[in-house]
C-alpha cells in the first residue's frame, strides 16, 4: 500500500500502518503513548487523557488492579485486571472497565502492556509508584469481589423461590454506585496533585 503525502509534505498513515508501528514498538519492548479514546475506564481515565504503556515479559504474572492494554480482534482496549485463572496450561485474566458492570476473561497472550503513566491537563500520574500500585491493587480486589458476587447471582438466578440472588444483585449494585463515588474522588485527587 502506498503512503499518501499530506499538503505539508508529511506522510499520512492509515490506521493499519499505525497499528503495525504500535505492534512493532511494543514487540521491541518500547514504551508507547497514545490518547484514550473512550470513557470505559472513567473516571480514572477519560477520553483525551494521554497514557503510556510498557510491555512486560511474557512469563510475568499481572496483579489484580493493574491497568493493561489488551489486543482484541478488531482494536486495542485499556481495562483493569480483576482476577486470573488457569484453563489447562493457559492463563486467563478477568478484566473490566471501571465504568462498566461486567467483566470478561481474556487469554494472557492478548495482554500486550501495562499502563505506567497518565497525563491530564498538564499533570502526570506515575502508576508505577508505590502509592498508586497500592490504590490500584485495592480497587482491583474490590472489583474482583463485586464481580464474583454478580457472577454468582447470575448463575443462581431463577433457582426455586429463594430471592437471595435478587438481594445480592441489589447489594452489589449499591456497592458499585458507592465505589464509583470513591473512584471519582480519587480521580479528583489526581487533578489536584501530580503524584
Amino acid at each position: 500500500m502506498e503512503t499518501e503525502i499530506g499538503e505539508d509534505g508529511s506522510r499520512l498513515l492509515t490506521a493499519e500502518q499505525i497499528n503495525d508501528l504500535w505492534r512493532e514498538g511494543l514487540r521491541q519492548g518500547n514504551r508507547v503513548s497514545f490518547r484514550v479514546g473512550s470513557d470505559s475506564m472513567a473516571p480514572l481515565l477519560r477520553t483525551g487523557d494521554r497514557i503510556t504503556v510498557q510491555p512486560f515479559p511474557a512469563n510475568e504474572r499481572l496483579h489484580k488492579g493493574e491497568i493493561v492494554l489488551i489486543r482484541t480482534s478488531e482494536d486495542w482496549v485499556v481495562h483493569r485486571i480483576i482476577g486470573f485463572f488457569r484453563r489447562g496450561e493457559e492463563i486467563y485474566y478477568r478484566q473490566k472497565g471501571d465504568a462498566g458492570h461486567h467483566s470478561a476473561a481474556v487469554p494472557a497472550a492478548v495482554v500486550a502492556a501495562r499502563v505506567v503513566r497518565i497525563e491530564r491537563a498538564g499533570r502526570v500520574i506515575d502508576l508505577s509508584g508505590r502509592g498508586w500500585r497500592l490504590k490500584n491493587r485495592m480497587i482491583g480486589v474490590f472489583f474482583s469481589l463485586l464481580d464474583s458476587l454478580l457472577r454468582w447471582g447470575k448463575r443462581h438466578q431463577g433457582e426455586g423461590t429463594n430471592s437471595s440472588h435478587v438481594v445480592i444483585r441489589t447489594w452489589v449494585s449499591g456497592l458499585f454506585r458507592r465505589f464509583e463515588s470513591l473512584i471519582a474522588w480519587l480521580a479528583a485527587r489526581l487533578n489536584s496533585s501530580s503524584h
